[in-house]
């Protein structure tokens, strides 16, 4: 029988905190499905749940103690991007922009507006990932303080 490579071994010794669901699935797209594959099968169970089970709290709710309302000073002509450190998922629920104008971002191919009402009030909460986030421009003449109300829901 040949020596398959664990997910552990597909995944370099990586430290919990770094393994991404992007690099599972690379690893299982080197896999066949048959019953040779069992125990690395098994190990990508084992670590899809210790992901769930640590970065996330239950049925996708906020983490309780990682919510956080964020102040930050934007010069005039300025810009700040607000985004989540990889991997994690914030799930903005307040924005204050102030006379800064705050759109969504890829932080390559351009801006798209966040979806707000006549008072600039969010429609429902945005989710904002490392790959997708807010950026705040000020061309309002002088500094403006944004507000941003967030909840991590994933770590």
């Amino acid at each position: 029988m040949e020596n398959q490579a664990t997910i552990y071994d597909m995944l370099a010794k990586k430290p919990l905190s770094q393994v991404t669901v992007t690099d599972i699935n690379t690893a299982m797209a080197r896999t066949k499905t048959d019953t040779a594959s069992f125990d690395f099968w098994q190990g990508v169970l084992m670590l899809q749940a210790a992901l769930t089970t640590g970065r996330t709290y239950g049925h996708g709710l906020p983490i309780p103690e990682a919510s956080e309302v964020k102040n930050q000073a934007v010069a005039d002509s300025g810009s700040y991007d607000f985004k989540p450190t990889s991997p994690e998922i914030w799930q903005v629920v307040s924005i204050g922009a102030g006379a800064a104008t705050a759109t969504l971002t890829d932080g390559a191919s351009g801006l798209a507006p966040i979806p707000v009402d006549s008072n600039g009030h969010l429609y429902s909460p945005i989710y904002i990932t490392p790959t997708m986030f807010i950026r705040f421009n000020n061309g309002s003449g002088g500094e403006v303080t944004v507000a941003i109300a967030y909840n991590k829901v994933s770590l």
